[in-house]
C-alpha cells in the first residue's frame, strides 16, 4: 500500500513539474514570437479601432476594389454607380 501511494506522489510530481516547464516554454515562446502584452495591447487598439470606422462609414452592398498596377493605385468603386468611392497610391514592388 505504501509503495502504491508513493508511485502517485511521485507521478503528480513529475506531471507537475511537465506542466510548469510546457507552461514556461510556451510564455518564452510567445514573448519570443511577438506577443508581449505591449503587442496584445496594440492589436487590442486595433480591433476597436477598425470596429469604430465600420461603424462610422455607411454600408455599401456593391463594392468593388480595383488595382492598376501601370498607375499604381487601388480605387474602390460604387458598382450601382460605378463612382470611385477611394483612391489610394501603392507599391508594386520591384520592376
Amino acid at each position: 500500500m505504501k509503495r502504491w501511494i508513493s508511485w502517485i506522489i511521485i507521478y503528480i510530481t513529475c506531471i507537475s513539474v511537465l506542466l510548469s516547464l510546457g507552461f514556461s516554454f510556451n510564455i518564452k515562446n510567445k514573448l519570443a514570437n511577438g506577443c508581449s502584452p505591449i503587442n496584445v495591447f496594440k492589436n487590442i487598439e486595433y480591433i476597436s479601432w477598425e470596429e469604430k470606422k465600420m461603424r462610422e462609414n455607411p454600408d455599401y452592398d456593391n463594392l468593388s476594389i480595383f488595382i492598376d498596377i501601370n498607375a499604381k493605385t487601388l480605387e474602390l468603386i460604387n458598382l450601382d454607380d460605378n463612382s470611385v468611392l477611394k483612391r489610394y497610391l501603392i507599391a508594386n514592388g520591384k520592376e
